[in-house]
């Protein structure tokens, strides 16, 4: 999911603030992983990815960074 910036609210996510303009959380098995069907997301953690403009909501199972161009992995 992604919020843009003028939507994020930001005090009800506080922990953001303090690291802008990027960051990112890793915010377990929150209530919004939750409200999910979890047939296949038991692995899976949520992930908020924060850019200069936009706020990331992320279901994977890890997240991983390195330079160059973007390569998909298949497990």
């Amino acid at each position: 999911m992604i919020t843009p910036e003028e939507v994020i609210n930001y005090t009800q996510l506080s922990y953001i603030a303090e690291h802008r303009p990027a960051a990112m959380f890793n915010l377990g098995k929150s209530n919004w992983l939750k409200s999910f069907s979890q047939l296949h997301l038991e692995k899976c953690n949520h992930y908020q990815l924060l850019f200069y403009d936009e706020l990331l909501d992320v279901i994977a199972e890890g997240v991983e960074f390195g330079k160059g161009k973007f390569i998909q992995s298949h497990k």
